[in-house]
């Protein structure tokens, strides 16, 4: 397992395709697991809008030129919090090419912390 594990951090770190298809996937399938007060999300095969090489190849074209001196993060630009992720059309959109970009890492800590914050002034009202 260690070989394999070795492997696989070996790739990611000099194949910027499959760090981004694997980072894609992970989050895709960890909001679907995790999303929504009530439990549900959009099952599986519904979810025929994410459309991963085509959001990986976007990510490519408009890698930042110091991508390797920089922490960069794949963000989402209108966060997944704001979708209902149960909605067939909210899903796709959530997860569309053009809701995809780079941001440095510590700019997109700091747009999370936002977010969390106008979630729970919002859910306070």
């Amino acid at each position: 397992m260690d070989k394999k594990n070795e492997r696989l951090r070996k790739r990611r770190k000099e194949d910027i395709s499959f760090k981004i298809q694997q980072d894609i996937k992970a989050r895709v399938n960890k909001k679907i697991r995790n999303y929504n007060e009530k439990g549900k999300t959009t099952p599986p095969k519904n979810q025929v809008g994410i459309q991963i090489n085509l959001i990986v190849n976007h990510l490519i074209l408009n890698l930042p030129k110091d991508w390797r001196d920089k922490k960069y993060h794949i963000d989402h630009i209108e966060p997944l919090c704001s979708f209902d992720l149960t909605n067939k059309e909210q899903f796709n959109e959530a997860f569309a090419i053009n809701n995809h970009r780079w941001l440095l890492a510590e700019d997109n800590l700091k747009k999370i912390k936002e977010d969390r914050l106008q979630s729970i002034k919002l859910l306070e009202k």
